[in-house]
C-alpha cells in the first residue's frame, strides 16, 4: 500500500474497520472519544487521537479480536474505504501494526462507510 504525507499525517488509502454499536453506522460512531465524553488519556501522546480521531483496524480479523476482548465496544463492523483522494488521513498508532487512527470530519468518515456487518 502506498503511503503519502498530508499535513504531517501519514495517509494510507485502503479499507479500515470501525467497531460500531448497530447494524447502521451513525455520525455518533465517528465522533472522537473526547466528543463522546470519554476520559482524557494520561499519556500525552494519545491526547490528539482522543480529541480528533477515531480508532480503526486495517484487518477484519484484528477488529473481531478486539470485539472479543471488549464486547462493550459494539457488535458490528463498519467497513470504511479511503482512496488516494480522500481528505481523511490514517495514522498507525501504538504497537499493534493493524491499529490506526482516522482523522477527518465525522460526516466524511460516515460517507466513507461501504458496509456494516455483524462481528
Amino acid at each position: 500500500m502506498e503511503q503519502g504525507s498530508i499535513e504531517g499525517h501519514t495517509s494510507w488509502p485502503g479499507t479500515y474497520y470501525r467497531i460500531v454499536q448497530g447494524s447502521v453506522a451513525t455520525i455518533e460512531d465517528f465522533l472522537p472519544a473526547a466528543a463522546r465524553g470519554r476520559r482524557k488519556p494520561k499519556d500525552r501522546d494519545l491526547w490528539r487521537p482522543w480529541a480528533e480521531g477515531v480508532s480503526v483496524y486495517d484487518d477484519v480479523a484484528c477488529a473481531r479480536e478486539r470485539v472479543a476482548d471488549m464486547p462493550r465496544l459494539g457488535s458490528f463492523l463498519a467497513e470504511v474505504v479511503l482512496d488516494e483522494f480522500s481528505r481523511i488521513t490514517a495514522v498507525q498508532i501504538g504497537n499493534d501494526p493493524s491499529h490506526f487512527t482516522l482523522y477527518g470530519a465525522p460526516d466524511e468518515l460516515l460517507n466513507a462507510v461501504r458496509s456494516v456487518f455483524p462481528v
